[in-house]
């Protein structure tokens, strides 16, 4: 219910904003013949309204855009319609520096994705990342961890 909430919020601005044209070319339509003193509102609602409606939902969409990117920042994954994880690569400057809790690193299997490269690889290790925007805990594969990818 409050997954993916940013998404929501964008596809409701559009909605409305569909609703709202509508139902503005409607009114524009039966304003121009219905009476002829109507005729001058009735055009302008048939071609400003939409537009009206169009810079109107930009508000609501910008704040859903909001919403998702700063689960983006804060490091939680934003899931799509089918449920799967979108692939949000992080930052990846020279500062990130990677440590475990261990000094080997478990490797768990499962169909999980590699948050630095996008590999599906099957083996991921979940590693405490800084850098310059915080603290990041990622899911990465076996081939970022020993390539140099991240300090370790």
């Amino acid at each position: 219910m409050y997954d993916n909430i940013g998404g929501k919020i964008k596809k409701l601005a559009k909605g409305i904003f569909i609703f709202e044209a509508i139902s503005l070319v409607l009114t524009g339509f039966i304003l121009t013949l219905t009476d002829e003193d109507l005729i001058l509102p009735g055009v302008l609602m048939l071609f400003i309204g939409p537009l009206v409606a169009w810079v109107s939902s930009w508000i609501l969409y910008a704040f859903g855009e909001l919403v998702e990117n700063s689960c983006i920042i804060a490091g939680k994954p934003v899931e799509k319609e089918k449920e799967e994880k979108t692939f949000r690569p992080f930052n990846e400057s020279k500062e990130a520096k990677a440590t475990q809790a261990s000094e080997s690193p478990s490797w768990t299997q499962g169909k999980k994705y590699c948050e630095l490269c996008g590999a599906e690889t099957g083996e991921t290790t979940y590693v405490k990342i800084k850098n310059e925007y915080g603290t990041l805990y990622r899911h990465i594969c076996r081939n970022c961890y020993e390539s140099g990818k991240i300090d370790s």
